[in-house]
């Protein structure tokens, strides 16, 4: 044990709350250390001068109970001051706080591509697609010329192949 550990121990043993054996402890580390006397007489001391001062059978003066008598009865008295409450954030003010840190971002990033490619999945599977995808290529035969919904993609186009998708202009590099 350290000597601060030990001055604990004096300030316990002046209010009587040791054990034998810390009581023991304690006297044996007080043969041997002169600073940790002279604490445990400094603490003796300022026992002896506090007891001095406050004599346990001393009343407390009249004028200090009607003192804090009034102050009582003023606190009673007073109305209470209930501060405003604050507004909540909304939902929308919360996910924009969320927002503002990075990893819930990324993980937001993250989650909405799941989502994206899931959809897409699903729609692909989609019988309705398929069907979707055989009326477009029965009619988009050779004989279509122009496309009413892009007309840059016609047949005459270079960067069209004979199956009417466009071509990378840079696939033959």
């Amino acid at each position: 044990m350290s000597c601060q550990d030990f001055q604990l121990l004096i300030s316990a043993d002046l209010d009587g709350a040791l054990t034998p054996s810390e009581s023991t402890a304690l006297e044996g580390h007080l043969e041997s250390c002169s600073s940790c006397r002279a604490v445990k007489a400094q603490f003796q001391e300022w026992d002896r001068l506090l007891l001095a001062e406050a004599p346990a059978d001393q009343e407390p003066p009249q004028h200090l109970w009607a003192a804090i008598e009034a102050g009582i009865r003023e606190k009673e008295a007073a109305p209470a001051v209930i501060p405003p409450a604050q507004p909540q954030p909304g939902l929308w003010e919360r996910l924009a706080a969320l927002l503002q840190i990075p990893q819930l971002r990324l993980a937001g990033a993250a989650l909405a591509l799941v989502l994206i490619c899931g959809l897409v999945v699903v729609q692909m599977q989609d019988p309705g697609y398929e069907q979707m995808l055989a009326e477009l290529d029965a009619i988009s035969g050779p004989e279509l010329k122009e496309n009413p919904y892009r007309p840059e993609m016609t047949a005459d186009n270079p960067y069209m192949n004979q199956d009417s998708r466009p071509r990378n202009p840079f696939s033959g590099m």
